[in-house]
């Protein structure tokens, strides 16, 4: 019989209303009781939000890419920053982490998918494909 020890992570969040990000943890310098999460590869562009905001949180050791799930409350406050590029300054937005959580889930979206008989599906493949 297989292993059936429930997630600790289920465990953290039980019944608690949540939206999952992705991305690199890290300090936020100057912003007090706050901890980024650098949502691009450059780190051009990351999220602010309030440590007690966090329901739960894998590390990113334990992934391939090295990016951490976070899980926070939908109705936290979240700042969006983008960095200025050649001394220009950081564009600061605020927004309500369900919100970021729609835009990343948008712009995730798997590719389409070449089927046997030429067709071209995304996902969800249609309803009536004939």
């Amino acid at each position: 019989m297989p292993d059936l020890t429930p997630d600790e992570i289920a465990t953290q969040i039980g019944t608690e209303q949540v939206v999952s990000l992705c991305g690199y943890v890290s300090e936020a310098l100057g912003e007090e009781n706050r901890l980024g999460l650098v949502s691009d590869s450059w780190f051009a562009s990351y999220l602010l939000f309030d440590k007690d905001a966090a329901v739960a949180r894998l590390a990113g050791a334990g992934r391939q890419d090295g990016k951490s799930v976070v899980w926070l409350r939908p109705d936290s406050a979240v700042t969006e920053v983008q960095r200025g590029r050649n001394g220009a300054s950081d564009t600061r937005t605020d927004r309500k982490a369900f919100e970021v959580a729609l835009d990343e889930l948008a712009a995730n979206t798997p590719p389409p998918v070449a089927q046997p008989d030429g067709s071209v599906w995304s996902s969800p493949p249609p309803k009536n494909p004939r």
